[in-house]
């Protein structure tokens, strides 16, 4: 089901209403333009959407900030996939409160390959860095596409060592995707659009915060 990414974008900016809202809201609206146009008394019919909450869907969308996001998101090439697009991460979907929007840049068809996460110690010793490098190496030359954070350490030499081989990589961001960071991975994050995909469930233009890194 394609679902309007403007009004999407927008029910996403009523604050505190979180995935899990709007993942029922939807269910029970069938679009998120339907959520925004329900009655106070409709919207707290669902369950888990309370009084106050009803009321701030009704005041608290921020139509400007979502069409600035959409702008952001069509300037920069980046593909918005939401929890009912047919391409959204099967396994992801799998989990007990996925996002309900995705911002990609890159090959989006990279998400549902057969693949692996390889994630570690962002200052690991000689020994891990040697163990990263060929692990990668061999399991990206079998064709798993290796999944990382793009963090230094282990992400970063994951990254690296299966652009090195020509094979597919995802990095999963704890940032806007239009942000990189660590800063000095750009060129990192170049060559990830070029054999796979940066994806992230934050908004265009988030820089690092610490609450990011364990949601994602």
């Amino acid at each position: 089901m394609q679902l309007d990414p403007l009004a999407l974008l927008t029910l996403l900016s009523v604050p505190r209403i979180g995935s899990q809202r709007i993942r029922s809201l939807i269910s029970r609206f069938k679009t998120p333009e339907a959520v925004l146009a329900a009655s106070p008394r409709a919207l707290i019919e669902v369950d888990g959407i309370e009084k106050n909450l009803a009321f701030q869907i009704k005041k608290g969308p921020n139509i400007d900030f979502a069409k600035e996001q959409l702008t952001k998101v069509k300037s920069l090439d980046v593909r918005l996939l939401s929890f009912w697009d047919p391409n959204f991460p099967v396994f992801l979907k799998r989990t007990a409160d996925p996002p309900v929007v995705l911002f990609c840049k890159g090959s989006i068809e990279t998400l549902n390959t057969q693949s692996i996460a390889i994630v570690g110690t962002r200052q690991p010793s000689e020994y891990a860095k040697v163990v990263t490098k060929n692990l990668t190496g061999e399991l990206a030359s079998k064709g798993l596409t290796v999944v990382s954070g793009l963090a230094r350490g282990v992400d970063t030499l994951a990254h690296t060592e299966t652009v090195r081989i020509g094979g597919k990589t995802v990095a999963v961001l704890g940032t806007g995707v239009d942000v990189v960071y660590p800063a000095e991975n750009k060129a990192l994050a170049q060559s990830i659009q070029e054999n796979g995909v940066l994806v992230s469930e934050f908004f265009m233009g988030e820089g690092p915060d610490a609450p990011h890194f364990p949601r994602r």
